[in-house]
């Protein structure tokens, strides 16, 4: 990826986000992930956007080219891409946030681990998450933390994070609506009326 993307809000954002902070995700993993708050969620759903490439999500079952041919809205590679290629095999929809969501929480609680070796649960990422800290401090910390890219471009994932605070600015659990443009205020004479 070039630059960086310009955001599209989308339903499939908006569904990701309410995941992330309605405690599905805690369910999915058998509590190892608690409920995010709306900015750590909005940290994670940057990172998903620049794994993927995709401004939207809706295209979250990529192959990466290049250096780790990592694989879903995750990109993993390695040890975590056999897991993830396993699971997709017998998945129809990957593209669908809550598939996606749902092998995350899986895979994080450990259902993936080859021979008892855990591929991220380990890190506690999600549990040590920092409770306070602007989005683009969450995007910075669970691309650190959760995602640890080769090429961490924190630069594109702070810029998306900002870009998804003003879209969807509604505390948890989220809204499925994006923020609604607002005409600017009526002027008579100069003079800026409130309606």
């Amino acid at each position: 990826m070039a630059e960086a993307l310009k955001i599209k809000p989308s339903p499939q954002i908006a569904r990701t986000l309410k995941l992330l902070t309605d405690g599905t995700m805690s369910k999915w993993s058998n509590g190892r992930i608690p409920k995010l708050t709306r900015d750590q969620a909005i940290g994670f759903t940057a990172n998903l956007i620049q794994e993927t490439g995709s401004a939207d999500l809706s295209n979250l079952d990529v192959v990466e080219g290049g250096s780790g041919a990592g694989r879903g809205a995750g990109q993993f590679t390695g040890a975590r891409r056999t897991a993830y290629d396993q699971w997709a095999s017998r998945y129809p929809n990957r593209n669908n946030p809550d598939a996606q969501l749902q092998y995350i929480a899986k895979e994080y609680r450990g259902d993936y681990d080859p021979n008892g070796n855990s591929l991220v649960g380990y890190t506690q990422s999600f549990e040590r998450a920092p409770a306070k800290g602007t989005p683009q401090e969450q995007a910075v910390y669970f691309s650190r933390n959760y995602f640890r890219p080769g090429e961490p471009h924190e630069d594109r994932r702070v810029n998306y994070a900002q870009q998804l605070n003003q879209a969807y600015p509604i505390a948890a659990p989220m809204s499925i609506k994006p923020k609604p443009k607002v005409n600017p205020p009526m002027k008579i004479f100069g003079i800026s009326l409130p309606f």
